[in-house]
């Protein structure tokens, strides 16, 4: 912002001022309007907002380092959340020691500093200071991008929220549609900002992020009645993510217990010459040759293929009504012999009989082995503290299956990316005429219909969306979903994907000016 003229025009006043005078006076004597070149809270001025923001911050502070209402509480609270780096665990500390933890006489810090006229505040700190003070806890859902650094957002928490405005654009950078966070917010004049960093809940398949919140809270006995409830999640939200946390590790380490991850494998050896064997293989309409893997030559093999089945489209074998092809396993034939491997019990038995089926006298069984892949895919996957989950939001537990979609190619290197996004597509346009548990066995295009299951049916999709949209961000696609809510008749929640972007280096980048940097050098 320049301030090389001593004397500026102000929309505001209608005359020229000066820039001490106008210092004095934006968005507090004077009612500054959002094209002004010279007010920091204008979306034009964003960065000018940033470099006011930090220097409020470390004001609040000095201020709470010399005046807090108890500082041996907030000293622990701090220092607990920064041996992990809980970034948002810091920034709900500071906002509840700075804003709700009452002294003797029922003052807060910036009570106390307000009786003292805020010393040492310029006039743009003490107008940041009206915003901050109207902080709140918000459960954000993302809706869509406005250009490149702001967001529309509602705020889960309260009912039939108006959609708003958040402007960061460090996290507009990887926003995608239906990104949920939980955060402490405040409005300014033009947007909406971040106090410090988010926080991610767990997510429940089928369930509304507000009732997992609940949920939560309720477990740990918060109140029912809304008001009451926002006081008790600002001095208790680190609890309650811990407890978020919590159900998120437990829901993961079901589903890994829940996993069929066994990795079978038989050992034949062959009583025909190898390119006889191939020649029988080569016959089969549901063997198909395919590549080796470098691991597989390393370990002497010459040939490979993939065993077909017709399967149902969740990806379970055995259900061959309406669905795709899924690949069951590999065989594989090297001079010393044939193997056959397979990732479960159901897989490796319907593996096995169409494999002697089509070899028959051709091939002899010599051993087979067994390894259990769990450990393999989560070396950390320890059981949670169960007292910290609310047995309501272990319902739909993940399920993963070890089925691989079969995607046909001509190409002797395998599918291309066309090739793969053709079936993607198919199996999408294939999901609107399905069954889908969830949905109480109805199809979408049945459930869209249906009031009762409508909202869940709004749930899957926002999920469906959000993963493609995620998927377009690292691959720098831009395949777009809403034909499906457009087919559906879901205008609710039909708005425009966001375009291509840059993937930043880190998953999940800090706010733009968040405070975590600051604090932790205090």
């Amino acid at each position: 912002m320049s301030k090389s003229s001593k004397r500026r025009p102000c929309p505001a006043a209608g005359r020229e001022i000066t820039a001490a005078e106008c210092g004095a006076g934006r968005q507090s004597r004077f009612a500054c309007p959002a094209d002004c070149p010279f007010n920091p809270f204008a979306p034009q001025n964003y960065s000018d907002y940033l470099e006011l923001e930090e220097s409020f911050d470390l004001a609040m502070m000095e201020r709470l380092r010399l005046g807090g209402s108890d500082p041996a509480s907030l000293q622990k609270s701090y220092f607990e959340r920064l041996t992990p780096k809980d970034t948002f665990g810091i920034s709900s500390v500071l906002a509840w020691h700075w804003f709700f933890l009452v002294d003797a006489q029922g003052k807060t810090l910036v009570d106390r500093w307000e009786a003292e006229n805020f010393s040492g505040l310029k006039n743009d700190h003490r107008v940041l200071m009206g915003y901050r003070r109207k902080s709140r806890i918000a459960l954000l859902e993302v809706h869509r991008l406005v250009g490149m650094e702001q967001m529309e957002v509602v705020d889960l928490l309260e009912s039939n929220s108006a959609p708003f405005v958040l402007h960061d654009r460090a996290l507009a950078s990887t926003a995608v549609r239906f990104t949920v966070w939980i955060a402490w917010v405040h409005a300014t004049p033009h947007y909406h900002r971040i106090i410090g960093s988010i926080g991610n809940l767990v997510q429940v398949r089928a369930m509304e992020p507000r009732q997992v919140l609940l949920e939560l809270c309720r477990h740990l006995g918060g109140p029912e009645e809304p008001s009451a409830l926002r006081r008790w999640l600002a001095e208790n939200l680190n609890e309650v993510m811990d407890a978020s946390s919590a159900t998120q590790q437990a829901r993961h380490y079901d589903m890994i217990q829940r996993l069929e991850a066994d990795l079978i494998q038989a050992d034949y050896s062959l009583k025909v010459p190898i390119a006889d064997f191939c020649k029988c293989l080569e016959g089969q309409g549901d063997v198909v040759s395919a590549p080796l893997a470098e691991a597989e030559r390393l370990e002497g093999y010459d040939a490979g293929w993939v065993v077909l089945h017709r399967s149902s489209a969740s990806g379970a074998p055995g259900n061959t009504q309406g669905g795709a092809d899924f690949r069951l396993g590999r065989i594989l034939l090297g001079p010393s012999g044939c193997r056959i491997v397979a990732v479960g019990t159901t897989s490796f038995g319907m593996l096995q009989a169409i494999f002697e089926s089509v070899a028959g006298p051709a091939a002899q069984f010599v051993s087979k082995s067994c390894e259990d892949l769990r450990p393999r895919l989560s070396p950390d996957a320890t059981p949670p503290d169960m007292t910290l989950v609310p047995p309501a939001l272990m319902v739909n537990p993940t399920k993963l299956e070890f089925a691989q979609k079969a995607i046909p190619s001509s190409d002797p290197f395998g599918p291309s990316d066309e090739d793969t996004k053709k079936v993607m597509h198919e199996a999408d346009r294939a999901f609107l005429e399905e069954g889908v548990p969830a949905l109480e066995g109805k199809t979408p295009r049945e459930a869209a219909a249906d009031p009762r299951l409508r909202p869940v049916l709004i749930l899957l999709m926002k999920e469906r969306i959000r993963t493609c949209d995620e998927r377009n961000l690292v691959n720098g696609e831009t395949e777009d979903m809403n034909w499906m809510l457009v087919e559906l008749g879901l205008n609710e929640i039909l708005f425009d994907p966001p375009p291509p972007r840059d993937r930043p280096p880190v998953t999940n980048p800090p706010q733009d000016g968040t405070n975590a940097k600051d604090w932790d050098e205090e």
